[in-house]
């Protein structure tokens, strides 16, 4: 009986296995003639490209007057400023500097690093952090305590529609 159990299990299996191997694109012994096939690809490679619409996603985004609240932490962009340059550090793209401020409303200590932060632009593209070698935002924070400090980005030129992503999870508009 045990089996028995088991070769059905393994059939099963297999079929599944040859079934999502064979599902997809028809082949040329589809019922439609290859030659139909062949004048629709050629078509559609004549074709212009439809332009995308900007990526959307689903995290909530607020002003850059306006806090973040994720408990017990609350972050507050102080200062956004756009720069070929940040102290020694140079770059042929951009630099997108970011000072926050980030408050701890919790009853114990809590740590915040750079990599909770993220950059996106408005094309859905996404940027981490730019390590320059012991400059990252990082730090524990006491109970009524906040830490502020800088997160930096390196961007092609001219990026728009840029937002803070804050755990993944909210985004701080930048206006830029």
């Amino acid at each position: 009986m045990k089996i028995t159990g088991r070769i059905t299990l393994l059939l099963s299996l297999m079929m599944f296995a040859l079934t999502a191997c064979t599902s997809g694109t028809p082949t040329a012994s589809s019922d439609k003639p290859a030659a139909e096939a062949e004048k629709k690809a050629d078509a559609a490679a004549t074709e212009k490209p439809k332009e995308e619409p900007a990526k959307t996603d689903a995290i909530p985004t607020v002003k850059l007057a306006d806090t973040v609240t994720q408990d017990p932490y609350s972050f507050k962009v102080n200062s956004v400023k756009v720069a070929s340059e940040h102290n020694q550090f140079k770059t042929d793209k951009q630099f997108v500097i970011v000072e926050i401020i980030t408050s701890n409303s919790g009853i114990s200590n809590g740590a915040i690093f750079s990599n909770s932060f993220a950059l996106k632009d408005g094309k859905g593209t996404e940027w981490q952090h730019y390590d320059l070698g012991g400059f990252n935002y990082q730090g524990w924070i006491m109970p009524s305590k906040y830490l502020q400090g800088k997160v930096l980005f390196e961007t092609p030129p001219g990026v728009t529609g840029l937002r803070l992503i804050v755990n993944g999870k909210n985004a701080i508009d930048l206006g830029l």
